[in-house]
């Protein structure tokens, strides 16, 4: 099967989904012992996927598969080893629809509190995160990095990777339970320390950043976000050096 004809069979598979979603959807609306019940919100919620999805699906990209096989495969042992434990960074990592949705609301928030219910493990008032040790999780398992179980990864760009500043309370919370509060970069815009995303996406998301009055100079495809990382492991020890010796 050509290139051309996968994609518009995967376009036509998501618009029966989207289709039958709706049908489901206004069914339960039209009951009125169910139009107030967690199903409505479910699907509101695989609604909003489809649409994502459909927004961004694009013919697959050799050089953007290889870019994101190889971070998939080697980041995740680059940053355990490189990454100071001292800096105490959080990695989050999302969709690049829901990326563009943290940057516009300013928040990264639960799922129990965007939506009312659970999405996921997280509890109201905290959301996933993981340390530089567990990156595989949120590179592949939220920001789509590699084809899981679904079948249309590659037809859309990667998500997000947002590196968050953390204190060491919440940094040791994040090591055993992979939580930490709800972020608000609106309020705390220091708090974030980059977005890291794939080529690809590197002017879309500086864009997004730009507009949303937050700086662009902090996000970076992984190649240049391991140049910040090294730039800054030395700052830390020249800093930390210096005072030692006085």
């Amino acid at each position: 099967m050509s290139k051309l004809k996968e994609f518009q069979r995967i376009r036509s598979h998501l618009k029966i989904k989207l289709e039958v979603t709706d049908r489901k959807l206004e069914n339960i609306l039209s009951d009125s012992q169910l139009k107030n019940s967690t199903d409505v919100i479910e699907l509101q919620i695989e609604r909003l996927k489809l649409l994502d999805q459909l927004r961004y699906l694009r013919p697959k990209n050799f050089e953007d598969i290889t870019y994101r096989q190889n971070i998939s495969e080697n980041f995740p042992l680059w940053a355990s080893a490189h990454i100071l434990d001292e800096i105490k960074l959080l990695f989050h990592g999302t969709t690049l629809a829901n990326s563009e949705r943290i940057l516009a609301s300013g928040k990264i928030t639960s799922g129990k509190d965007r939506w009312t219910i659970h999405t996921s493990g997280d509890e109201a008032g905290e959301i996933s995160v993981v340390t530089k040790d567990c990156l595989g999780v949120p590179l592949n398992g939220h920001a789509d990095f590699v084809e899981t179980y679904k079948e249309y990864e590659w037809y859309v760009p990667a998500g997000c990777l947002f590196v968050l500043k953390s204190d060491t309370k919440t940094y040791n919370q994040a090591q055993k339970r992979g939580r930490a509060p709800n972020v608000y970069l609106r309020k705390n815009p220091e708090q974030l320390y980059a977005i890291v995303t794939t080529p690809e996406n590197l002017d879309r998301v500086k864009w997004w950043m730009q507009k949303n009055n937050f700086d662009p100079k902090k996000v970076f495809d992984f190649n240049l976000f391991k140049e910040k990382i090294e730039e800054d492991a030395i700052f830390y020890f020249l800093i930390n050096s210096t005072k030692r010796s006085k």
